[in-house]
């Protein structure tokens, strides 16, 4: 097969095809047996990935879920880790723009005006989320 047919194909299972797209598939289909057999297994893959769904959890096992000391614990430590990796690894590599005479002063700058925005982002969204959290009028409310 080659790579028109397998656009076909994939366009018509999909439902994306144009009129026209269709009507050229449905041509190689009807002169080749394996392209109308490879069209109608794409078009029950998709079918079948489609039926498919996620369920929601209820509120009541998400709950219990958070109420475990064990799982409130493990993603804050999870948390920790990670903040903490990236402020090693971070703090190492200021450290080392600054004490490293081989770096060129237009890096430094670079790297200086990233750690500045990053923080100036981060400040204003706290500063933000710390204003709403006063007057969040939809605090007690539960899913």
């Amino acid at each position: 097969m080659d790579a028109r047919v397998e656009e076909l194909i994939c366009k018509v299972a999909d439902g994306c095809a144009t009129p026209e797209e269709r009507q050229e598939l449905e041509r190689m289909a009807a002169n080749d047996p394996t392209i109308a057999d490879e069209l109608h297994e794409q078009q029950d893959t998709v079918n079948a990935i489609r039926s498919l769904g996620l369920r929601e959890l209820q509120d009541e096992v998400r709950d219990q879920f958070w109420g475990g000391v064990y799982n409130r614990l493990e993603q804050r430590c999870g948390w920790a880790f990670v903040i903490a990796g990236i402020v090693a690894v971070a703090g190492y590599g200021i450290y080392e723009m600054l004490t490293d005479p081989t770096i060129h002063s237009l890096y430094r700058l670079g790297i200086a005006a990233i750690i500045v925005g990053f923080g100036l982002l981060i400040s204003s969204v706290l500063r933000v989320r710390l204003k709403v959290r006063r007057y969040d009028k939809y605090r007690e409310v539960i899913r």
